[in-house]
């Protein structure tokens, strides 16, 4: 079937099927937006994870950290955790209130930072 050039090419599509076709478009948008969600949540929790991890040999109750620390200062927009912002959060707790350290041979006190063991640039 030709169209005329005053209907142009859209005008020759069936209305109903535009309309499932946008649908169907709608829904893949909102299907990826929950996955983007999901995953942003995941990364918040395993960054979560390493914090802990991290935390255990830093500090005497690695709960501390986020007792003083605003989580803000030490994320990105997406919740990831940005290393150099802990290393530096971790410097200004470990100043004002020294006895949170943990004791005995502990990275922090030897010079290690977080961002040496989670980061992977080079």
């Amino acid at each position: 079937m030709m169209t005329s050039p005053a209907q142009g090419p859209s005008m020759s599509r069936d209305p109903g099927r535009l309309i499932q076709e946008n649908r169907r478009y709608r829904r893949r948008a909102q299907d990826a937006e929950s996955h983007a969600a999901q995953l942003a949540s995941i990364v918040t929790e395993q960054g979560r994870m390493l914090l802990g991890v991290w935390m255990r040999g830093v500090l005497t109750d690695p709960a501390d950290f986020l007792r003083y620390v605003d989580l803000d200062e030490v994320t990105g927009p997406s919740g990831e955790f940005i290393w150099t912002a802990v290393d530096e959060a971790t410097d200004r707790l470990l100043a004002k209130r020294p006895y949170l350290a943990a004791p005995g041979d502990n990275p922090w006190q030897n010079g290690v930072r977080a961002v040496d063991w989670f980061t992977t640039e080079e």
